[in-house]
């Protein structure tokens, strides 16, 4: 039982566009200097995606 609730739990997560863009900004800030991303382009990525995610979190909050 155990098992199948964190199944679930896990499924919900990567379902969620929260999830992705945080997984994605996380990849970018940590691959920024590999992938030749200055220092403020690497920033203003992140903070497009903080705005995703706290926009998706309003719209997910205005469904219920």
């Amino acid at each position: 039982m155990k098992n199948w609730i964190l199944m679930q739990t896990i499924k919900r997560a990567i379902g969620s566009r929260k999830f992705l863009y945080t997984v994605v900004g996380v990849v970018v800030q940590l691959l920024s200097d590999n992938w030749g991303i200055d220092a403020a382009t690497s920033q203003n990525i992140l903070y497009g995606i903080i705005a995703l995610v706290l926009g998706q979190g309003w719209a997910d909050a205005s469904k219920k």
